[in-house]
């Protein structure tokens, strides 16, 4: 059964993971009307009604980890390397095996020609042409890399396990560790605003800097049941939205000095959280 997306603190849209049933591992959109969800054994839904219905165009049988959007150009990445693109609207796909087979687990594009994706054992992968072709970058770490965002073309963070931040700013030709010393848990989120920067993790875990990595303070989410925390957006310097196990939910508009509650009868995983604007 297909799982209708959550709604809450104005169009926030959430997903459920297909770890507790049919739903989604991420979701994007590139307008706030089209909607793409990707998650496990193949399953690629779209709506273009902003989730009121869907349409089946899964593709193959590999978990699927992440989706990205702009414009026309959807992009797919999963377990065992499995790569996935359409630029017209997803009528028709192109797949193939990226990183050597690694488990890719997110993708996203600065624009429509600069692409990052991250993976298992350190891999972060470049696109410069849309996706037609992909290079290996050396990001001088081996934990694994769950999540990546973009300041811009030249700027990129990734986290990953063992509480692994790296940064670029020229590209992807070098890399530089940004870690919170006050953590050694695997982070599973991330999400950068200007120089505002915040991670994510298990056991509830969660950091921000306000200079892009130099330093961090840890948030205090209120998690008594220390659910993990699997995805941040930072919507600005003030507001950010946090979703998690347990049907976990929280928003601050105070830059993480306190938070709103999400009140929801839905108490599955929530793996992921995206605003294409301000209100949707």
């Amino acid at each position: 059964m297909m799982r209708t997306l959550l709604t809450g603190f104005a169009c926030l849209v959430l997903i459920v993971s297909t770890a507790w049933g049919d739903g989604f591992n991420s979701v994007h959109s590139p307008n706030g009307t089209v909607v793409w969800g990707a998650g496990q054994g193949g399953r690629i839904w779209q709506s273009v009604d902003g989730g009121a219905t869907w349409v089946n165009v899964s593709q193959g049988t590999n978990d699927l980890f992440c989706v990205y959007t702009l414009g026309s150009n959807v992009w797919v990445v999963g377990d065992a390397g499995i790569y996935f693109a359409s630029n017209d609207g997803g009528s028709s796909w192109i797949s193939a095996t990226l990183g050597g087979g690694e488990d890719l687990r997110a993708i996203v594009f600065a624009d429509n020609q600069t692409g990052w994706i991250a993976g298992r054992n350190g891999l972060v992968l470049k696109t410069t042409n849309a996706g037609a072709t992909w290079n290996t970058l050396v990001t001088g770490v081996t934990e694994n890399l769950n999540a990546i965002t973009f300041v811009n073309t030249q700027s990129a963070f990734a986290a990953g396990d063992n509480a692994t931040v790296i940064e670029t700013t020229d590209g992807g030709s070098t890399w530089n560790s940004k870690s919170p010393v006050l953590t050694s848990k695997n982070l599973t989120g991330i999400g950068v605003n200007g120089s505002m920067l915040v991670v994510t993790g298990l056991d509830g875990e969660s950091y921000k800097s306000t200079n892009s990595g130099t330093t961090w303070l840890p948030l205090d989410l209120a998690t008594d049941s220390h659910s993990d925390v699997n995805a941040v957006f930072v919507q600005d310097a003030n507001t950010i939205f946090f979703v998690g196990g347990g049907g976990y939910i929280r928003k601050s508009t105070d830059g993480g000095a306190s938070f709103q509650y999400g009140v929801h009868s839905l108490h599955a995983t929530l793996s992921d959280v995206y605003f294409y604007n301000a209100q949707n």
